[in-house]
């Protein structure tokens, strides 16, 4: 398999179609022919499976670098940080069966095209003591920059990856081959969700329904307790019209107490602020669960204030009440002293 079908966010869409298809069209339409979507669908498909993705996913090196493309750009127009944290890591995962088939120079040759300002080495330390073998040394093959260190390995919860547990020398930090492939994966994962950014404003009508499709089928690990089909009509309809980017501070104010009462997960709330356009990646998250810890002290507007603010339309009741009414029956659950 060619570097480019392995590694495709390695390869610009733009510059590749050029160099290897002699064409010089706007990116829109090579995302939007046919091939790209049923590309892209099969890719997403395969990294929400359980089984992740294959080594392959297109017959050749552009229909794999196409694929990779077209998938990414649908997450992204898709609005979804899950989707796009599920799809990166699933990206990362191949990475490393990949890695291993490399040589050392294979695995130099990526670091160096992600930005890690790695080197090959030869440090021995001693590591483990046998009786029969004596010290056993641990081999350190390569080494990172202290700043390309602390950059991947942040994000990484596992405490071996905590400065304190690494060799640190002249402003390297040393690993043996295993944990620099782990290292590289990582780099990998943060690598798509920064080049999602550049498709987050194409115009590709079907890519966008699809990362969308696919976004909405993730579960949120509480299905029947937390259902967004079951919100009020009013609720649902402050979420879509924050989707479409109006989040005027009534609808924000309404849409975070709502959601901080029937307690939401974080996810769901950095998602739509995310695909509002009011804030960025980075803040998301943060925001998100600032807004949920505070809105917790407060109740959603009544529906005579939510109509009042413009924020409501379908009120019928108490948002709130509404809300558990349809989950207990989704649940078949009746209320305590009921009977059917």
């Amino acid at each position: 398999m060619l570097w480019q079908a392995k590694y495709p966010y390695t390869v610009a869409l733009k510059s590749y179609a050029e160099r290897e298809l002699g064409y010089y069209g706007p990116v829109e339409e090579l995302l939007s022919d046919e091939d790209a979507i049923r590309l892209a669908r099969k890719r997403l498909e395969a990294a929400l499976s359980k089984d992740g993705l294959p080594n392959s996913t297109g017959e050749t090196t552009w229909e794999e670098v196409l694929s990779f493309h077209a998938a990414l750009a649908a997450v992204a127009l898709s609005g979804s940080l899950r989707l796009l944290r599920r799809f990166a890591w699933a990206e990362a995962e191949r990475t490393r069966r990949l890695l291993r088939g490399e040589d050392e120079k294979g695995l130099l040759r990526l670091a160096r095209a992600l930005g890690l300002e790695a080197k090959m080495e030869n440090v021995s330390i001693n590591w483990l003591y046998s009786r029969r073998r004596g010290v056993i040394p641990r081999i350190l093959q390569f080494s990172l920059s202290l700043p390309n260190y602390l950059s991947v390995a942040a994000g990484l919860e596992d405490s071996r990856w905590r400065l304190s547990n690494s060799l640190l020398l002249g402003g390297r930090v040393y690993l043996d081959r295993e944990g620099f492939e782990e290292l590289i994966s990582a780099r990998v994962a943060g690598r798509i969700v920064e080049l999602a950014d550049e498709y987050r404003e194409l115009e590709v009508k079907r890519l966008k329904e699809l990362g969308q499709r696919f976004a909405s089928s993730l579960d949120y690990g509480s299905p029947g307790i937390f259902d967004p089909s079951l919100f009020p009509g009013c609720i649902a309809e402050a979420i879509e019209g924050a989707r479409r980017g109006d989040l005027s501070p009534g609808r924000l104010y309404m849409i975070a107490t709502f959601l901080a009462n029937i307690n939401a997960p974080v996810d769901y709330l950095e998602d739509l602020l995310y695909a509002s356009g009011t804030v960025s990646r980075a803040e998301a998250r943060v925001i998100a669960e600032i807004l949920l810890s505070e809105a917790k002290r407060y109740r959603p507007y009544k529906c005579e204030a939510a109509l009042e603010r413009g924020v409501c339309s379908k009120c019928e009741g108490n948002v709130l009440a509404e809300y558990w009414k349809a989950i207990r029956t989704s649940r078949g659950i009746q209320r305590p002293g009921r009977q059917a």
